[in-house]
């Protein structure tokens, strides 16, 4: 069987921070917007790994641009439809991001 590659949830929060912390060093404005809207949607995919059934069927729906939840929209609207996230945290993303 095939090792899978080690994805960026599977890292603990810490490392993960000062991972996050290198990156934005000396970025310009655009980079640093950019760093940290991965972050968050790091973030979002972190949550609802969390809370989904750690299984194929939950990869198939969240990984990869094509999956039924492989977008950033999508992500925001199921952790909201599922109490992970409030309203404004929803909204909020949604205005930043999802436009």
């Amino acid at each position: 069987m095939a090792k899978k590659k080690k994805m960026s949830w599977d890292i603990p929060v810490d490392e993960m921070w000062e991972k996050f912390e290198a990156a934005v060093k000396g970025e310009t404005p655009r980079g640093m917007a950019m760093v940290h809207g991965a972050l968050i949607e790091d973030a979002l995919m972190r949550l609802l790994k969390s809370y989904l059934v750690a299984s194929d069927a939950t990869d198939a729906l969240l990984d990869g641009f094509n999956s039924p939840v492989g977008t950033w929209s999508a992500r925001t609207l199921l952790a909201y439809s599922v109490g992970l996230i409030s309203e404004d945290e929803r909204d909020g993303d949604c205005r930043i991001f999802c436009a």
